[in-house]
């Protein structure tokens, strides 16, 4: 199409009215449009015919835009720039978290866990990097990975996968960028111990007193089937002590700031000291422990002692 579309504009036999111009692609404008089809808001991708779709581009396309179109009723980049007109830190971190191992994942399950965060992350990076370069803005994207990206754990072979996978794809998006002046890391927690209330408080309302959801029932084993192993994530912390939420927030806000300006395509962790451990070390049970947690604000929860073990 090589008409000049205009907000308003109707497109496709009326099915898609056009919203605003979002940005470019290296052969496509793109539009925010309203789908009256499945009345919800879409991101159109709009060829010239004096540029063809490379082969096999119209499946790419297709595919780019059916996981758009998900993104229709909730807030994405589109909204966040007509509230503050301009983006400065996108933060990637959808994922699917579920425990499953090898022998027992179906491939259903697994293409789905991979989707979210192989499709969130690169679609947010590439949209919020597309918003800022229009903007002239030096902005930050952070992926959220996890300790499932660096090391092997039993029962998650899904979610190792794919974040795993997604610790060279922010190296690789840092290259992307850096002409640009974006900056793109990652965050690995390690069984981080909540302490945000809103979260206390609904899983008080919930009786839930553990971290983790019971396991669901796996039903029937084969008869050669063999138990994994088990987790001791705090006594396997050098410091005593996991990562909060509040710690997470200090490091990731610092990560987006000026002060980290020249710092791209790296990890960040906050542990106790976990990864760096050798594997055969046992930490003492009665170490100082760290210095006290400075709060991102003021808030308390009158509740009982959670545990996260």
């Amino acid at each position: 199409m090589d008409k000049e579309i205009q907000p308003g504009d109707i497109l496709k036999d009326g099915r898609y009215e056009i919203k605003e111009f979002l940005g470019t692609g290296q052969e496509k404008k793109i539009y925010l449009a309203s789908d009256r089809h499945l009345d919800c808001l879409v991101a159109l991708d709009v060829f010239s015919s004096n540029n063809p779709v490379m082969p096999g581009g119209q499946t790419l396309n297709a595919w780019e835009a059916r996981v758009l179109g998900h993104l229709g009723d909730h807030p994405n980049i589109a909204t966040v720039l007509d509230t503050w007109g301009r983006l400065d830190i996108v933060i990637n971190n959808a994922a699917d978290l579920h425990a499953r191992g090898l022998l027992e994942e179906d491939l259903a399950s697994f293409n789905r866990a991979v989707t979210v965060a192989a499709a969130g992350n690169f679609l947010f990076t590439k949209h919020g990097a597309i918003a800022m370069i229009e903007r002239d803005i030096r902005g930050s994207i952070v992926s959220i990975l996890s300790s499932n990206a660096w090391q092997g754990a039993a029962g998650f072979i899904a979610y190792a996968f794919h974040k795993g996978g997604l610790a060279n794809f922010v190296r690789a998006a840092a290259m992307d960028l850096a002409p640009y002046g974006i900056r793109v890391n990652s965050f690995s927690p390690t069984a981080p111990r909540p302490d945000n209330p809103e979260l206390l408080a609904q899983w008080q309302a919930e009786g839930r007193t553990s971290l983790r959801r019971p396991l669901r029932d796996p039903g029937p084993r084969p008869s050669w089937w063999r138990a994994a192993g088990t987790y001791d994530v705090r006594g396997n912390i050098p410091m005593g002590e996991a990562a909060t939420p509040t710690d997470i927030g200090h490091c990731v806000a610092w990560m987006c700031s000026d002060y980290a300006r020249l710092i791209t395509g790296c990890d960040f962790v906050i542990d106790g000291g976990a990864r760096a451990k050798y594997w055969a070390y046992t930490p003492p049970s009665d170490n100082a422990g760290p210095a006290p947690l400075i709060p991102l604000d003021i808030t308390e929860f009158d509740g009982p002692e959670l545990d996260y073990g």
